[in-house]
């Protein structure tokens, strides 16, 4: 009897599973084909501009005039003259970026620490806080550094495009290592604890090392995004005025204002190296998250 009713219950089971086949192959190729039609509204954009970028700016990153020169004005007269490079522009970029890297990773880090350790009201609002940053507009971090330029007559100068982009990357930096470590298995925290290991100590010699990867992931991804940030820094850093500076108490010019303001010429050449410009950035950015990718993987197979 049991037999009979087993096979009973495999028949219905194979009656229903048939006759919702086609239903489920429909809802399959809807899916696959919805799938595919984002994947190209996403990747066509990106490769238009890439191509764009590539046609008309590769011949200048391969020539060492372009990352050595400063660079140099045409005239109404010779509209195709050489325009130098944009040393200067690179420089600056070097210089405001290393600054924004050294002051955001550590004071992010530490926050997103203190969101997973502080499980208080005052925890759940500075995670709240921090959180709502993420999604605000770039712009607004230039806001109070601009406001200590008009109000306090402070000069313009790498130093406060590094502070508004250190102020963008906080919140992205904090908020990742938070959910970095919020996916550190509850098991492994416990372990240390029973061993009578100090509760920071846990913190810094086991937690933040399994979850390093995507630490690092979260920095890179905030590092490339400080690289191609333009409405932040536009009005703080002022201009080089074609001279390579690396005081960063001083004006200097970043990749991104460089690249604005030679495709708001009217010279064929300058226009070309603002596509060579976007190249490069390009290039950086992809690098960036190339390298996270590729330490991310290593990293979580070495566990």
């Amino acid at each position: 009897m049991i037999d009979t009713a087993i096979n009973e219950r495999q028949t219905f089971i194979r009656s229903k599973s048939h006759s919702s086949r086609a239903r489920r192959k429909l809802f399959s190729a809807i899916y696959m084909s919805g799938s595919l039609a984002f994947l190209v509204a996403v990747i066509f954009p990106l490769a238009s501009i890439l191509y764009s970028a590539a046609q008309s700016g590769y011949h200048d990153i391969f020539t060492r005039a372009f990352y050595m020169d400063n660079p140099r004005d045409p005239t109404s007269f010779a509209p195709h003259a050489y325009v130098g490079g944009v040393q200067t522009a690179i420089v600056g970029t070097i210089v405001v970026w290393s600054l924004t890297v050294a002051m955001s990773v550590p004071i992010g880090v530490i926050a997103g620490v203190a969101m997973s350790e502080l499980r208080t009201a005052s925890g759940r609002l500075l995670t709240f806080l921090i959180e709502l940053l993420v999604g605000i507009p770039s712009l607004l971090f230039a806001i109070p550094w601009a406001l200590m330029v008009f109000t306090f007559n402070w000069p313009l100068s790498g130093l406060l495009g590094a502070l508004a982009l250190t102020s963008l990357c906080i919140p992205m930096i904090a908020v990742n290592t938070f959910r970095a470590l919020e996916s550190v298995p509850v098991e492994i925290r416990e372990a240390g604890l029973a061993l009578g290991v100090k509760p920071g100590q846990v913190m810094r010699r086991v937690l933040l090392p399994y979850a390093r990867p995507q630490v690092v992931t979260g920095i890179m991804l905030a590092s490339s995004r400080a690289i191609g940030e333009t409405a932040p820094i536009r009005f703080l850093i002022g201009s080089a005025n074609n001279i390579t500076n690396w005081n960063p108490l001083h004006q200097v010019t970043v990749m991104t204002t460089q690249m604005l303001y030679l495709l708001q010429s009217n010279y064929p050449s300058q226009i070309n190296q603002a596509w060579s410009v976007a190249l490069v950035m390009i290039l950086a950015a992809l690098a960036l998250n190339v390298g996270s990718r590729i330490y991310v993987a290593r990293s979580t197979r070495r566990r």
